[in-house]
């Protein structure tokens, strides 16, 4: 067969080959079935004349082209079917949960060391009140006073939406800034920020002592406390392990430690921003609110902590 007339006999089959695959750009499901079995068939047929003209043909740019339409035939077909969006997110939050079961021991440094500084903050207003003024952050009298007085007013629901707004806002970019920071600092500002959050703490556990309201401070921490404490240990999380990373490469060249660090470092700074963001409305509508019961926000709380411990154990366990 003569090369033109080779080429002038299947042109149309191979236009018809690239309209097909214009059709299913978004996804081979788009074709009708009987457009399904004409793709394949001009996608066999363009593949053995691909062959065909690779050893017979004389000009290089009539088979580039004729290899392009094939490629791209080839793309469509054998692309793994796409996954609906909700199909996506859930599988990006196991992903997710994976990250954080495999980094877990770094978030537990950073549990630890907060509450390491609760401690020593509580223990040392004890034995040297001198130092109230260097452990109580300035501005934080005005809500010590609050909390030793055991109440607070009813939220309208506007007030509430407020309160959430400014949550919403506000905490999430702490996370944000706490694991920017120790990160650039190779986990040092992690540390500091973590022991001032702690000392904090302490310190208004040990402000309330007198008062008898320890159990009212808990109680009405417990339900936003849950997800937003959690969200910064895992923003602090992520400058320790970038910092160590740097410091402890181990067996990988430096540069390949901290890549891998840095990518499990923005998945716990997103666990960190997530965790802020579910606070929000918790502490707006229901943690200081007078007319929810403190029953419930233990109960709300205690929920929380089960589900997050059941998603890490059940889901993040199988990266391992």
């Amino acid at each position: 067969m003569k090369e033109a007339i080779f080429w002038n006999r299947r042109a149309a089959k191979w236009l018809r080959l690239q309209e097909l695959c214009r059709l299913c750009e978004s996804g081979i499901g788009r074709l009708r079935p009987t457009e399904l079995a004409e793709f394949i068939a001009l996608y066999r047929l363009a593949s053995a004349d691909l062959a065909y003209a690779r050893t017979r043909a004389s000009t290089s740019q009539s088979v580039d082209q004729l290899n392009d339409v094939v490629a791209r035939a080839h793309a469509q077909l054998y692309t793994a079917p796409r996954r609906s969006f909700l199909d996506t997110i859930l599988t990006s939050i196991i992903l997710a949960i994976q990250t954080l079961y495999r980094r877990r021991l770094a978030v537990v440094f950073a549990f630890v060391t907060m509450m390491t500084s609760a401690i020593v903050a509580y223990v040392a207003l004890d034995v040297t009140p001198q130092v109230r003024s260097a452990v109580v952050p300035g501005g934080f009298e005005s809500s010590f006073d609050m909390w030793k007085k055991g109440q607070y007013p009813n939220r309208s629901t506007a007030e509430g939406a407020q309160a959430t707004l400014f949550y919403a806002t506000n905490n999430p970019r702490v996370a944000v800034m706490t694991a920017a920071m120790g990160a650039a600092t190779l986990g040092i500002e992690s540390y500091n920020l973590n022991f001032i959050n702690g000392a904090s703490l302490g310190a208004l556990f040990h402000e309330v002592r007198e008062t008898g309201r320890q159990g009212f401070v808990a109680t009405s921490i417990f339900a936003h406390g849950v997800p937003e404490i959690g969200g910064i240990l895992c923003a602090c999380a992520a400058g320790f392990i970038v910092g160590g990373a740097v410091l402890f490469p181990g067996r990988r060249r430096r540069g390949d430690a901290v890549k891998a660090a840095g990518i499990d470092a923005i998945v716990l700074t997103f666990f960190g921003v997530i965790g802020c963001y579910i606070a929000a409305p918790i502490e707006g509508f229901i943690s200081f609110n007078a007319s929810v019961p403190a029953v419930f926000k233990v109960l709300f709380g205690t929920a929380e902590l089960a589900a997050i411990f059941f998603l890490v154990f059940r889901y993040g366990r199988t990266s391992e």
